[in-house]
């Protein structure tokens, strides 16, 4: 048994390790022929590395829509501590059942995201530090691959290291600016959108 998944089923079809995903606020199954598959084809990955596929699945940097196959999700996150700094992405194929089935189809490492797929990016979380008086817009925990880059008005960004995406500022003095209405213009773009229901 692995850490972070369950198991069920009889045979090497049916038998599946199940992730919790909560971008779909559903399990997802690896079935030991897609196991066996992934370790086949993308050695790097597995064994070693089976525990972040967990991770991965649980708290995703990126979750991107195949345009080509529209039942399909492409969740991946990267890793300082893999091969010199990769991404790890998992696949995962909703099948329309009732119940609807989701289930990987592969797994690999990767050095760069491709650019033609359409982003879903991750829900804005605010956190606000009481002492040190900073408000953090966040897309994904910080980590240490980012780059940090001093914007206008001592607002901090860190941006991804492939991409040079913002996935968080840090807004120094926030309270402070309120009362004194002098909050910062962010240089940066933004396109904000609902989340659907899951």
């Amino acid at each position: 048994m692995h850490k972070g998944a369950t198991k069920e089923g009889q045979n090497s079809v049916l038998y599946a390790s199940r992730f919790p995903c909560p971008y779909l606020g559903v399990d997802v199954e690896l079935t030991q022929e897609r196991e066996h598959h992934v370790a086949e084809q993308h050695p790097d990955l597995l064994p070693e590395y089976w525990t972040l596929l967990a991770e991965t699945l649980a708290n995703p940097d990126r979750v991107r829509r195949n345009p080509h196959v529209s039942n399909t999700l492409l969740f991946s996150r990267w890793y300082n501590g893999v091969r010199g700094g990769k991404h790890i992405v998992v696949v995962v194929i909703t099948d329309p059942t009732i119940p609807p089935r989701h289930w990987i189809v592969t797994a690999y490492i990767a050095r760069r995201l491709a650019r033609d797929m359409i982003a879903m990016e991750a829900k804005l979380k605010l956190h606000y530090d009481k002492v040190g008086d900073i408000l953090y817009i966040s897309k994904c925990p910080p980590y240490a691959a980012q780059e940090s880059e001093e914007l206008a008005d001592e607002v901090i960004a860190r941006l991804n290291p492939t991409t040079g995406e913002v996935e968080n500022l840090e807004i120094l003095f926030f309270a402070a600016r309120l009362l004194r209405g002098d909050l910062p213009d962010l240089p940066i773009q933004a396109e904000l959108k609902l989340v659907a229901d899951q």
